[in-house]
């Protein structure tokens, strides 16, 4: 296996942080603007690999004391 192939790459990772310093956006309509869109976006995936990241690492001892979340925020606060 090659270097760098089992996850995302170090450039994958910008504004990884952004679940974590932000509140979930609200659910996208047709009138929100094209930046609040991208923003959306982009902290999704943050959340998403947040999330993945954290679990990952956790001792697995500690996973069964956290309750179930589909939020970095909450899984952080959580821990």
């Amino acid at each position: 296996m090659e270097y760098g192939t089992a996850g995302p790459k170090l450039y994958d990772l910008k504004d990884l942080d952004l679940a974590l310093l932000y509140d979930k956006p609200t659910i996208i309509t047709d009138t929100n603007s094209t930046e609040y869109k991208i923003f959306n976006k982009a902290w999704e995936r943050s959340n998403k690999l947040s999330l993945m990241f954290m679990r990952r690492t956790i001792a697995k001892n500690i996973k069964l004391m956290i309750s179930k979340t589909d939020s970095a925020k909450k899984f952080i606060e959580s821990v």
